[in-house]
C-alpha cells in the first residue's frame, strides 16, 4: 500500500492524470474519438473491466496488437473507456486528497478533481450507453449516435472480432443513408425521416439523439407533420430523466408539466403528458397532494372521454383520501418525517418517465 501510495503522490506532482496502459491507438475519452472520426470512420468504443475475464484477455491477445490496431484505424477511432482495479483505487485516492488531505496542494486538487470528474464522466457514459456487462463494444458516429452494439460471445477470438465487424458494414451503410437522407430533405418530408430513424433507433439509444428530437420542433413550428408534440414529450422526457436520477423529482415533474401546456398538443399527448407529470410527484413520495390531484385534473380534462378517464377519476378520488389522512396526521402533532403514506396505485403503463430515455441500473 504505501508503494502504491508513493506511486500516486507522484502522479500528483508531475500532473499527470490516469492513462491505461497500452499503444496510443486507443484513445480515452468519446470526444477524443468523436474528433479522430474523418467523415467516413466512424467510432469502436469498448468498455473493459479486468474482473469480467474477457477484456483483457481480448485486449491481450489482438485488440492491443500495433498491426491490428492500424487496421481497425483505417475505419474506426478508437476508444477505450476502462474500468479497472487500478482506476478504481487511483480514484478512491483522488478523492481522499480532494475530502481528506489537509495539506493538499492546489495543483494536487485540481488534478485529484480531474481524475474523479472523469471518472463520473466515464462511468455516466456507461450508463447512456446501458453497458450492463463488459466487455462492451459500440459503432458510434462522429455526432455520438449508436450505430450498432457489437454482441461479443464470452470466447471471442480475433477472427470472431473481424466476423463481427464485416458483419456491421451493413449496418453502417445504412445508417450513412439515413443520415445523408436526412440531411438532404427539407420541411414535412425532413420530420417524416428523422421520425422514422428515431423509431427504428432501440429504446435505449434514444437519449443520444434528442438532437434530432429538437430538429422535428424547429423545422415544423407549425405542426404541419402532426409529429412535434410527440418530440416535445421526447425532449421533455430526457431533460426529465436527469433531473429524475439526481432524485430532483419536482424538477423532473415540471418539465412535463411545462410541456402539457403547450396548444401544440393533442389532446391524447396532453393527458400522458399530464399524467405522466403528477406520476413522478406521487411515485417519489411527494407530500404535495394537492399538486398530484391538479396534474391528475388536468389530465382527465385533457380527454374526459379517453380510455384512460375512469382510471384517472380514481386516482384523484385517491389522492384526494391520502391528502385528508396526511391532514389528520398532521393535526395530531405529527411530523412529516414520522408519517408513512400508504402507496398511491399508479397505471404504470402511460407513466414510465423511462419511455425514451436511459434507465438507471440496478
Amino acid at each position: 500500500m504505501k508503494k502504491f501510495v508513493l506511486c500516486v503522490s507522484a502522479l500528483f506532482l508531475g500532473g499527470i492524470l490516469f492513462t491505461s496502459c497500452g499503444k496510443s491507438g486507443w484513445l480515452k475519452k468519446l470526444d477524443e474519438g468523436k474528433k479522430a472520426a474523418s467523415k467516413n470512420k466512424k467510432v469502436l468504443v469498448f468498455f473493459s473491466d479486468d474482473k469480467d475475464g474477457i477484456s483483457d484477455k481480448m485486449f491481450g491477445e489482438f485488440l492491443n496488437d500495433e498491426h491490428f490496431i492500424k487496421t481497425l484505424e483505417k475505419d474506426f477511432a478508437l476508444v477505450k473507456i476502462e474500468f479497472s482495479d487500478a482506476r478504481f483505487k487511483v480514484v478512491n485516492y483522488a478523492e481522499s486528497v480532494l475530502y481528506d488531505k489537509e495539506d493538499a496542494t492546489a495543483e494536487e486538487k485540481e488534478t485529484a478533481a480531474k481524475i474523479v470528474n472523469e471518472m463520473l464522466d466515464d462511468m455516466n457514459l456507461a450508463r447512456l450507453y446501458n453497458v450492463e456487462t463488459t466487455p462492451g463494444f459500440f459503432i458510434v458516429s462522429k455526432e455520438g449516435y449508436i450505430v450498432k452494439k457489437l454482441p461479443v460471445a464470452q470466447e471471442c477470438s480475433k477472427s470472431d472480432f473481424e466476423l463481427l465487424l464485416a458483419d456491421s458494414k451493413k449496418d453502417i451503410f445504412q445508417f450513412d443513408a439515413d443520415m445523408r437522407n436526412i440531411k438532404k430533405l427539407r420541411g414535412t418530408e425532413k420530420v417524416l425521416a428523422i421520425d422514422a430513424f428515431f423509431e427504428k433507433t432501440p429504446l435505449d439509444y434514444r437519449f443520444m439523439i434528442s438532437d434530432l428530437s429538437q430538429m422535428i420542433v424547429d423545422e415544423d413550428p407549425k405542426n404541419a407533420s402532426g409529429l412535434v408534440g410527440k418530440h416535445m414529450i421526447v425532449l421533455a422526457n430526457n431533460r426529465a430523466t436527469d433531473f429524475f436520477i439526481n432524485q430532483d423529482a419536482d424538477s423532473a415533474s415540471k418539465e412535463f408539466e411545462t410541456v402539457a401546456a403547450n396548444p401544440i398538443l393533442t389532446p391524447s399527448e396532453r393527458q400522458q403528458t399530464y399524467y405522466t407529470a403528477g406520476y413522478l410527484l406521487a411515485q417519489s413520495g411527494s407530500y404535495d397532494y394537492d399538486r398530484i390531484k391538479a396534474l391528475f385534473q388536468k389530465a382527465y380534462d385533457a380527454m374526459p372521454d379517453s380510455d384512460y378517464s375512469q382510471k384517472l377519476v380514481e386516482m384523484i378520488d385517491l389522492v384526494s383520501l391520502r391528502k385528508k389522512e396526511f391532514d389528520e396526521f398532521n393535526a395530531q402533532d405529527g411530523t412529516v418525517e414520522e408519517y408513512i403514506p400508504p402507496e398511491v396505485p399508479l397505471d404504470t403503463e402511460s407513466g414510465k418517465i423511462a419511455n425514451d430515455a436511459p434507465r438507471e441500473k440496478n
